[in-house]
């Protein structure tokens, strides 16, 4: 029986190509979170060139309140900020559809449940879109 070696490497297996890259500043918009612990949300979309067939890999850059973020992301992440004493937290998550790229937000007061003016958050996104050779 011949047995099959290992180490023998098909190269456009193992190779991701590049085929497009952007970036964008985004803007979580200033609210007020509701009485009894409401959140507001919504979502803020950019165009970016989106090649077909590939998938994404995107980084986050902010600077917040408490330190600055420079880190690759899965598609959802976390802002936290103080606002009067109150732990503000913004949960994002990535979106894409068609030639754009959106940010879903919502907003909650994590400390009580009274109304809170939160502010806008500026993020930055750096987006490499990839795909496989042989695709």
């Amino acid at each position: 029986m011949a047995r099959v070696n290992r180490f023998v490497f098909n190269s456009d297996f193992m190779t991701i190509a590049k085929a497009g890259h952007g970036e964008a500043n985004m803007t979580i918009p200033a609210g007020e979170t509701g009485a009894g612990g409401a959140s507001y949300y919504g979502t803020v979309w950019t165009s970016m060139d989106i090649p077909s067939g590939c998938f994404a890999r995107a980084r986050l850059q902010y600077t917040g309140s408490f330190r600055a973020i420079d880190a690759g992301i899965s598609g959802l992440f976390f802002i936290t900020a103080t606002k009067n004493g109150k732990q503000i937290q913004y949960m994002c998550q990535l979106v894409f559809n068609g030639g754009k790229v959106g940010i879903y937000y919502v907003v909650t007061n994590m400390t009580d449940t009274s109304q809170v003016l939160c502010d806008a958050q500026t993020v930055k996104l750096i987006i490499d879109f990839l795909k496989q050779p042989s695709s």
